[in-house]
């Protein structure tokens, strides 16, 4: 995604069509975000709203030495761990002690690569339930550490570990035990 210098002035100097223009230049890519860490549409839609006016909002403090895409990206995942701390009381947190994870209870990614397109994989990894879902989400795709989940989270490392752990077993297990139900679920949303 490449934002011109001059779209970006104009957003900050409250032009409509220049901030409507940056929003149809950011839309995929943030969607993409708020898609992975909810199951909801609607939900999806409003993350995406509400994130994408707190970008417009902190246009002002933006810094162009750091690239505007990983900026945009930043403020719209702070959102919606913001969203997701808010609506905590909603999600059952179980708190575990740390737990040892045999390494044989991974998924082999990259088998599972050749049975399913990104979009599958998506629409099976959006089944998880919370907070199953952040922690899979902020670990294995936007590259936070145990501790720094542990803090979003509100848990332990152990218990952010477990989650993972959790989610990752049912993700095998869905991929290995269901691949009808999979596709066609998949299908029948995508037409």
């Amino acid at each position: 995604m490449h934002i011109s210098e001059d779209i970006l002035i104009k957003c900050k100097n409250n032009d409509r069509a220049a901030q409507r223009q940056l929003y149809e230049q950011c839309h995929g890519i943030l969607k993409g975000i708020c898609t992975r860490y909810t199951k909801d549409e609607s939900e999806v839609g409003a993350l995406l709203n509400l994130g994408f006016f707190k970008i417009l909002s902190g246009l002002q403090s933006y810094q162009s030495s750091v690239p505007f895409e990983a900026w945009a990206r930043r403020i719209m995942i702070n959102h919606i761990i913001d969203e997701y701390r808010k609506n905590k009381k909603l999600n059952a947190l179980v708190n575990y002690q740390d737990c040892e994870i045999e390494e044989s209870t991974f998924i082999k990614i990259n088998e599972t690569d050749e049975k399913y397109d990104a979009e599958a994989l998506i629409f099976i990894i959006r089944k998880l339930p919370e907070p199953l879902l952040s922690a899979f989400n902020l670990f294995a795709i936007d590259g936070y550490t145990h501790e720094e989940i542990a803090n979003i989270l509100s848990c332990s490392i152990g218990t952010s570990k477990w989650y993972l752990n959790q989610a990752r077993n049912k993700l095998k297990q869905m991929l290995e035990n269901m691949p009808d139900y999979i596709h066609s679920n998949y299908n029948a949303k995508v037409k």
